[in-house]
């Protein structure tokens, strides 16, 4: 954080401001650093559930083998992975 604020004047009129953004960005990287495992679960369901989402809508132009294959390929990752945070 001293690097950052190191450059900032309290003689500046957003000073409040820089100082308070530079804050939250250390917190929010630091708690990125502690919950690294369930930041990337998170992603990864969020990755899951728009992949889903698009098969749902692109499902009448595929055939349904190729969505029976995606759904189970899906379905298959989301288990290895849920296994590999478990």
């Amino acid at each position: 954080m001293e690097t950052y604020t190191k450059n900032l004047s309290t003689n500046d009129p957003e000073y409040t401001a820089k100082y308070a953004t530079i804050q939250s960005l250390n917190q929010m990287s630091d708690k990125i650093r502690e919950n690294k495992s369930s930041m990337y679960s998170k992603v990864y369901y969020g990755s899951s559930l728009i992949f889903g989402v698009l098969i749902a809508i692109f499902a009448n132009s595929l055939n349904w083998l190729v969505v029976f294959l995606l759904i189970d390929l899906s379905l298959a990752l989301l288990i290895f992975f849920a296994k590999k945070f478990h």
